[in-house]
């Protein structure tokens, strides 16, 4: 008994080159010019920082080697300021007064729909 050959599917690879990878095609890759990142160079040992200027007159927090932020603050806003923010939030985030309101409304809108029903 002689052997059958097996047909199956038959790839034409160069016609699949051709087609989906011709040779002169551009894949749209694009060289964008930006300009170069900025980079100081790093101090030498016996460098010292050079000073930053912001413009003014204007010393930093940092200047005098202390915190200057907090003891600001601490004079110009004392624990009052705290105790109103701390009865804000508690205010704002009371979520059983929320719902307790939340179900009043819902109730009261059920009562108005279901007086616009009976005047109908």
């Amino acid at each position: 008994m002689a052997a059958k050959a097996h047909k199956g599917i038959v790839w034409d690879e160069a016609n699949i080159a051709a087609t989906y990878h011709p040779a002169d095609k551009d894949y749209g890759h694009m060289k964008i010019n930006e300009p170069n990142t900025p980079y100081a160079q790093p101090l030498q040992p016996d460098e010292e920082v050079p000073p930053m200027s912001l413009g003014g007159s204007h010393e930093g927090p940092m200047s005098h080697g202390e915190d200057a932020w907090s003891s600001a603050d601490e004079e110009s806003h004392p624990q009052k300021h705290d105790s109103k923010f701390d009865s804000k939030r508690k205010d704002h985030y009371n979520m059983r007064k929320a719902l307790e309101d939340a179900k009043r409304l819902m109730a009261q809108e059920d009562e108005d729909e279901d007086e616009k029903k009976d005047a109908k």
